[in-house]
């Protein structure tokens, strides 16, 4: 079962302001996502969209980024930190673990769905937004907990690949 609510940061305008624009995108992504399924289409194509975008972000924000300790104070902005009750748990030039205590995306879905399988689906895409955005940086990106799969937290950790 999903468990997903904010415990920080609550009633603050400017964390609201930016959950609802979050969630806003994910109303978005879901009604997407569920109109290519409704038409045959198989979820990756939601995947494979969410990839692009992660080659935008890297085009727009992350090319000059050459350790992961410096894609992650660049990541660490005030969606992730705020919005996300994120946590740096550890980062160095090779390695970094990012924690997040809540997700905009998942509480926007769970208004509009209880089919949690396909909330996780959903997630699976975003991360692989950040999988293609960190690709391109030499680095990989794992989730050992999700929100999603009923986790309390997601928990992404972000490595250096070998040369």
């Amino acid at each position: 079962m999903i468990k997903n609510s904010p415990q920080k940061y609550i009633d603050e305008y400017n964390v609201d302001s930016v959950r609802g624009a979050y969630e806003n995108a994910a109303r978005w992504y879901y009604y997407l996502a569920k109109e290519g399924l409704a038409s045959g289409l198989p979820i990756e194509f939601a995947y494979d969209a969410m990839r692009k975008s992660g080659d935008f972000y890297y085009e727009k924000f992350y090319q000059d980024v050459e350790s992961v300790d410096g894609f992650i104070n660049r990541y660490f902005d005030f969606g992730i930190e705020k919005v996300h009750e994120g946590t740096i748990k550890e980062s160095d030039a090779d390695h970094a673990e990012l924690e997040l205590g809540y997700c905009p995306f998942v509480d926007a879905w769970q208004k509009l769905t209880d089919d949690e399988e396909l909330i996780k689906k959903l997630c699976a895409g975003c991360l692989e937004m950040k999988r293609s955005m960190v690709k391109k940086l030499g680095f990989a990106v794992e989730q050992s907990e999700a929100i999603s799969s009923g986790d309390d937290k997601c928990v992404f950790t972000f490595k250096k690949q070998a040369e």
